[in-house]
């Protein structure tokens, strides 16, 4: 019982600061990419 475990709980929260950082990328350059067509927030 002296073996390593795996840590879990450390790749769900990469895995998390991951998708965070890119919805956050996503949802600032969203304005950007996408052409202003009239529904895009002022």
């Amino acid at each position: 019982m002296c073996r390593p475990y795996r840590p879990v709980w450390l790749w769900l929260w990469l895995w998390l600061w991951l998708w965070l950082w890119l919805w956050l990328w996503l949802w600032l350059w969203q304005p950007v990419r996408v052409p202003s067509t009239g529904s895009a927030p002022a």
